[in-house]
């Protein structure tokens, strides 16, 4: 068990020192970084989702699937599902699949930010009718989140919804 606690304070660590040379534009060393913990632990989804990451900054959209859909393989969660949407929308545009966030939301109902991920791309594509239901089951939850409101009011509004207005006040 102390094995166990002192992998997980260095894997804490480790995401640390990856996101900091990420945002410190760090870009050659991110990738290093990425693939010595890739050859550490193949198993641990953060190697890979921090190469893809790396990748899609640089705007290597195409190379960052392949280690995304890795890390999805390896550790199924709304930033590595949420990571591989991005990229695949960039990459290959059209051809994003909604269904494994769709099955994400099923599993896991309460993750309002997948959810919203979800229904800003659905109405970024022009399906404004899926977004407003998606935006509407969170405004139950969240009835006074302006980003909620504001985004279901767009959409609305894309639809010549009357009730836009309604929301956009």
């Amino acid at each position: 068990s102390n094995a166990m606690s002192s992998w997980a304070s260095s894997a804490a660590a480790r995401m640390l020192v990856g996101n900091i040379l990420v945002q410190g534009k760090k870009y050659s060393d991110a990738l290093d970084f990425s693939k010595k913990l890739q050859a550490e632990r193949p198993k641990w989804a953060f190697g890979h989702w921090l190469e893809g990451q790396t990748l899609l900054i640089q705007g290597e959209a195409k190379r960052s699937l392949k280690p995304f859909e890795t890390a999805v393989q390896l550790d199924e969660n709304r930033i590595t599902l949420t990571s591989l949407y991005r990229a695949t929308a960039i990459a290959s545009p059209g051809h994003e699949r909604e269904a494994p966030l769709e099955d994400w939301l099923k599993r896991n109902p309460d993750d309002d930010e997948t959810r919203l991920f979800l229904a800003d791309a659905l109405a970024a594509k022009g399906r404004h009718q899926q977004a407003i239901s998606l935006y509407e089951d969170m405004l139950h939850r969240n009835p006074q989140d302006p980003q909620i409101l504001n985004n279901l009011a767009w959409a609305m509004d894309a639809t010549k919804d009357p009730k836009a207005l309604e929301y956009a006040e």
